[in-house]
């Protein structure tokens, strides 16, 4: 059975707020509603305002990453809507770095201390546009030399994409660079919280691999485990400059089956039931291996406590499938 942690973050600096952090640390509580309606929602951690990513770091992802050194593979998706400090939590700023910067860190410390095994850490980074993906290390999807990339799995069931690329990664500052590089290449639409609101997914893979210190065999396979970052576009309605109406209800019907799909996968595992099928989206499919066998999983929300009708559907998505162990209590 699949065990799934579910962890919440609410944006800083809300005054008007519609649900807030119970004292338990675990629970979100409608407020301005009586009776039935004063619903409390419970996940394995809410995180308020004021909580550094640090703190998100050590709950939501350490365990993947300890997970990582001891064989297993671990995935993160994030999920929320434009302006609920996704973004924030995951790049983070100089004062408050985000959670890709504290695992590679992380990753690289734990390198560094290793004795008996040689490590080498590769990134990668894929988006998922339009059920096709396309290398952001090469450049935006369908520029030149960056056509749809071919997926297909190995024994172990981790994905490869033909033609992917992989960049060894040995310091803090090297990840930082390909993010920067990355970032300017992704699908993006405006609305009217945000100029570049995200219109695919992003797959952050960071592979550790390494072979027993001291071997004099340089045909040995090197062995290893990878961490998964899961950067999901969200399903809000979109704004429409120039006339793109068709486009953007494509794009948002796309994203909003990918997200159901997704869901629908993880609630079968972990309620111990086989997986009917991973095929038919393109999202469950590549990520088949990352879902079952021995793996780490964690879900974290970003959301905005102002915005009543947004974290709704936020919590909406997630407790559609009781066997995240999140519980709703009246």
């Amino acid at each position: 059975m699949l065990d799934v942690q579910v962890f919440i973050r609410v944006t800083p600096g809300t005054s008007d707020r519609h649900w807030e952090v119970e004292e338990d640390g675990r629970s979100l509580r409608q407020v301005h509603t009586e009776g039935a309606d004063a619903t409390v929602r419970s996940f394995d951690r809410v995180f308020d305002g004021n909580t550094r990513n640090v703190e998100v770091f050590r709950c939501a992802m350490m365990p993947l990453i300890e997970g990582v050194f001891e064989g297993s593979n671990g995935t993160l998706f994030a999920y929320g809507y434009t302006a609920t400090g996704k973004t924030h939590t995951l790049l983070g700023c100089e004062e408050d770095p985000g959670i890709f910067r504290l695992a590679i860190a992380n990753i690289l410390e734990g390198v560094q201390n290793a004795q008996n095994r040689q490590y080498m850490v590769r990134v990668s980074i894929i988006e998922l546009y339009m059920q096709k993906f396309y290398d952001l290390l090469v450049g935006r999807a369908n520029a030149p030399g960056n056509g749809p990339l071919m997926v297909s799995h190995d024994a172990t069931g981790d994905f490869n994409l033909r033609g992917l690329t992989e960049e060894v990664v040995a310091s803090e500052q090297q990840l930082l660079s390909l993010l920067q590089r990355t970032e300017m290449n992704r699908q993006v639409r405006p609305t009217p919280k945000n100029e570049r609101s995200s219109r695919s997914h992003v797959i952050f893979r960071i592979r550790v691999e390494y072979v027993e210190a001291g071997s004099s065999d340089s045909h040995v396979a090197a062995t290893g485990s990878h961490l998964l970052i899961v950067d999901l576009a969200g399903s809000e309605k979109m704004s429409n400059p120039g006339g793109q109406k068709d486009e953007l209800s494509k794009e948002g019907i796309q994203i909003k089956q990918d997200l159901l799909a997704l869901n629908k996968v993880i609630g079968e595992l972990s309620r111990g039931r086989p997986v009917a099928t991973y095929r038919g989206n393109s999202l469950t499919e590549l990520l088949r291996g990352s879902l079952e066998g021995n793996v780490r999983l964690s879900i974290l929300c970003t959301v905005d406590v102002s915005s009543a009708n947004e974290t709704k559907d936020t919590l909406r998505y997630l407790l559609c499938n009781q066997s995240f162990k999140i519980y709703l209590t009246i």
